[in-house]
């Protein structure tokens, strides 16, 4: 099951649509750093509705060996995503009021350079990417301090089984860690899979 169908689907299992004013909210904004291919922001929009503006960011500095940039080919997807029509956003004014996606920056720069708080932060398989804690700790507690309240953050790490992560210079996660990375909010769902933790943490006032 891909991120853009996990996260509704974990969302709707942590949040009752009747007893949390996350639904309510008719004017959420989300951001999704580390997005890869940044389609899932799309499949997001409509299975929770109500945003006024997404932000899908990632870095194309990550390449591969022979140079090549590990999300050109989701540059590629992308552009046909441009070009779909998706119900109420029905022209490229509109279409790029909403999503706001770049692929050639980091998530700390980005964050620098806007002003928008949210209500939905997504990282999934992102803050593994890092080769410190320090530093994955560091742009967490910058989203944290982003979030609204009752906003929600949605993330994915490798674990401590994960033989790719364990066999390379990037972070593997123990529970223990993770849950002390999250600290600030409030625990909704977590999910212990073979070799990623997934989970879903609410900010509260």
């Amino acid at each position: 099951m891909s991120k853009s169908e996990w996260i509704p689907t974990l969302i709707r299992q942590a949040l009752p649509a009747s007893s949390d004013n996350f639904y309510n909210n008719q004017h959420k904004i989300a951001i999704d750093i580390g997005c890869r291919m940044p389609k899932d922001i799309f499949t997001i929009y409509h299975s929770i509705g109500g945003f006024k503006r997404m932000h899908a960011i990632d870095d194309d500095s990550d390449r591969y060996s022979d140079g090549k940039s590990k999300i050109e080919e989701s540059a590629k997807t992308y552009k046909y995503y441009q070009n779909f029509n998706f119900h109420d956003v029905v022209n490229e004014e509109v279409f790029d009021g909403l999503f706001k996606i770049n692929l050639s920056i980091t998530g700390e720069e980005y964050l620098d350079l806007i002003d928008d708080k949210f209500d939905l932060v997504i990282l999934s398989n992102f803050l593994h990417m890092y080769k410190e804690f320090s530093k994955a700790k560091k742009i967490l507690d910058k989203l944290i301090q982003r979030l609204q309240n009752n906003g929600l953050l949605y993330f994915s790490v490798a674990n401590e089984n994960h033989e790719n992560i364990n066999s390379s210079e990037r972070l593997a996660f123990h529970e223990h860690e993770i849950l002390e990375f999250m600290k600030p909010l409030e625990e909704k769902i977590f999910v212990r899979k073979s070799i990623h933790y997934q989970g879903i943490f609410q900010k509260r006032h």
